[in-house]
């Protein structure tokens, strides 16, 4: 079996900041309850040789658009539940489920608007609920549908 080596790894144990930081919801908007993990949002990229808190082996979540590659560890997702990112100009979001640890990435860009994801702290049907800032909609994390705010019943999916 081969091992695929990227060249770029996301680590956000030296973000400063990023810990603690409450996201911004839109006006009137519910927010994310206060026990739901901050969302990583566009930390910076480091080098492999500069990767020194990875441990050989260490799980990790690979993302490739278009050449661009990007590896998110279990470990860090594990505390923000989502990271928002742009991969090869393209803005996204990876969703983790603990409970049922699974992973989903969607696209972020709609047609009202980049959306940016936060875990919302809320389950329905078994199912983790996602938040977006800009309308406080909460989507279903596994299919990427909106069940509640604004935004559901428009049709627009991630």
């Amino acid at each position: 079996m081969s091992t695929l080596r990227l060249s770029a790894v996301l680590l956000s144990l030296v973000l400063v900041g990023c810990a603690g930081s409450a996201p911004a919801t839109a006006p009137g908007a519910a927010p994310p309850r206060a026990d739901a993990p901050p969302p990583l949002d566009h930390a910076p990229l480091m080098r492999e040789k500069a990767a020194t808190s990875m441990q050989t082996g260490e799980l990790v979540f690979g993302v490739e658009l278009g050449g661009d590659a990007r590896a998110y560890p279990l470990r860090i997702l594990d505390w923000h539940a989502v990271a928002n990112d742009t991969v090869n100009r393209i803005p996204v979001a990876l969703a983790y489920c603990r409970p049922c640890g699974s992973v989903a990435l969607y696209r972020t860009d709609t047609p009202k608007g980049t959306l940016t994801l936060a875990a919302s702290g809320k389950f329905r049907d078994g199912d983790q609920l996602l938040v977006d800032r800009q309308t406080g909609t909460l989507w279903k994390q596994l299919t990427g549908t909106p069940v509640e705010g604004p935004l559901a019943g428009s049709g627009i999916e991630l």
